[in-house]
């Protein structure tokens, strides 16, 4: 193998205390000789099938479980050259936004150890920010994709609905859930975008990964959802990002106030309640497919305890009916359309938001302050994340600074579905003008 992909490996060994890994690092698949990711090492999370490797989700459920192939999203990376080089850590089952996982342990957040990586993608935003691999695969049910990116200090990108293949997935809301590109810098994100997206041919050179399109950032319009999205953040979570817009501004973007009515009220309840019926139905049937057991033998087999919970609170069948299911299907279409009217209405490129209200709290932390108030962590964290899912929107976290705290801050861009490559764009421009973060020491 390259010196790059050995100094992977061995970088991904030095993370063994913050927990990056649920199996030791190696060179666990290797790809095509040529291509636009040949040689570029890559972790995936262990929810994401990589033939030949065991796959646990982050649970001891799973033990045992083997896909017999791997997910089209890993095989694509593999056949244009990438290395798997390690299988990362997560919140067990992708049921949380902490990545504290009582097999494996919390994974730790590499800009300081006594802090959290976020979740469920905690390994893979770990493993990245800390430089070990250029990048890596994650999911997004309702922003485990962006919330360790923005608390990790990487970028964290999901693509709109249906734009990458969601086969070889473990998941909690199938509808909900996207695979997602985590990596230090937006130019690689790009690159992974366009090979998972299917725009790259197999064992192209990388001249030929399409670029992303020129952008005149006076022809950009981005709109701040601030009774929806800012009006609950850290005080200095809230400077970064206006911090950023100050930059955005003076660079000739347009940034508007919108106001988004009920838009995220309504994104929330639709995250939230459908991944409650869907977590119920799919791990029914995956227990008897695959670990030849019903859903409450599953539940006796979890490991993380506020995993154990949400799971046990649903032996009995969920809370969500059959019919509260074909309303919020309902509500769904209402939300995608209303998005849509909202973006061409107002002429916006994106809406622009704090990811998460918080630098990383502490590892275990079940709760966050806000101004003097107490929240629910999970909660608090997903608030400003379900947007995404419930419309179908790409979504973008780019790194917006260091709070006095000296913890990365993320800035998140949700743009028009189908806009990928332009959202791409114009996240290059934010990181350009917020400048790149410090290496964590």
């Amino acid at each position: 193998m390259s010196g790059v992909v050995d100094a992977a490996v061995a970088a991904l060994e030095e993370l063994s205390s913050h927990n990056v890994l649920v199996r030791p690092a190696g060179v666990h698949a290797v790809g095509s000789a040529t291509g636009p990711l040949a040689g570029t090492p890559i972790v995936v999370k262990d929810n994401v099938a990589v033939e030949g490797l065991p796959l646990t989700a982050g649970s001891p459920a799973l033990e045992g479980y083997r896909p017999s192939r791997s997910a089209t999203t890993v095989r694509r990376l593999l056949d244009a050259g990438a290395v798997v080089v390690g299988q990362t850590n997560m919140h067990e089952l992708a049921r949380g936004t902490t990545s504290h996982n009582a097999v494996y342990g919390p994974v730790r957040n590499p800009w300081r150890a006594s802090r959290m990586a976020g979740g469920s993608s905690g390994g893979t935003a770990a493993a990245v920010a800390a430089g070990a691999v250029p990048a890596g695969l994650g999911t997004d049910t309702s922003g485990s994709g962006r919330i360790p990116a923005a608390m990790c200090g990487c970028v964290g990108f999901r693509a709109s609905a249906s734009r990458y293949p969601g086969d070889g997935v473990v998941h909690l809301s199938p509808s909900a859930d996207a695979v997602t590109v985590m990596a230090s810098t937006v130019e690689e994100v790009a690159v992974f975008d366009a090979v998972l997206a299917g725009m790259s041919e197999s064992g192209s050179d990388v001249g030929e990964v399409p670029g992303l399109p020129p952008l005149d950032p006076s022809t950009v319009r981005l709109g701040v959802p601030r009774e929806a999205c800012w009006r609950l953040l850290d005080p200095e979570v809230e400077r970064v990002c206006e911090e950023a817009l100050e930059k955005l501004r003076a660079a000739g973007v347009r940034v508007v106030d919108v106001d988004l009515d009920d838009l995220a009220e309504e994104s929330l309840e639709v995250n939230v309640s459908m991944t409650m019926y869907e977590m119920y139905e799919y791990w029914s049937r995956f227990a008897r497919r695959h670990l030849d057991c019903d859903y409450a033998t599953l539940v006796t087999r979890l490991g993380s305890p506020d995993v154990v919970k949400a799971f046990g609170s649903m032996v009995d069948g969920s809370p969500i009916t059959p019919d509260d299911y074909a309303a919020l299907r309902a509500l769904k279409d209402e939300v995608i359309a209303r998005f849509a009217t909202l973006f061409a209405e107002q002429r916006l490129d994106a809406l622009v938001f704090p990811p998460v209200p918080v630098t990383a709290p502490e590892v275990g932390a079940e709760t966050v302050t806000i101004r003097g108030r107490e929240y629910d962590l999970l909660m608090a964290t997903i608030a400003n994340e379900t947007m995404a899912p419930s419309a179908g929107l790409p979504a973008v976290s780019v790194p917006a600074g260091l709070a006095a705290d000296g913890l990365p801050v993320g800035i998140e861009l949700d743009g028009p579905t189908g806009s990928d490559r332009r959202l791409l764009a114009i996240a290059e421009l934010v990181e350009r003008c917020v400048g790149p973060l410090p290496v964590p020491r």
